[in-house]
C-alpha cells in the first residue's frame, strides 16, 4: 500500500463515461474532488 511506503496522497483519473473504473475507484476509497473537460475542435488545414 502507498501509505505503508510514506505516500500521503494518491490521485487517479478516468474518463467520465468509464463507469466501471470510476466505481472501482469509489470502492477503493478515492474521493471525487474535481472534473476536467477536454474539448477538441476541428482545425482547418490549408
Amino acid at each position: 500500500m502507498p501509505a505503508a511506503k510514506g505516500v500521503d496522497r494518491v490521485r487517479a483519473a478516468t474518463d467520465l463515461g468509464n463507469v466501471p473504473v470510476a466505481k472501482s475507484f469509489e470502492r477503493l476509497g478515492y474521493v471525487n474532488f474535481e472534473r476536467a473537460f477536454t474539448m477538441v475542435g476541428a482545425r482547418e488545414v490549408p
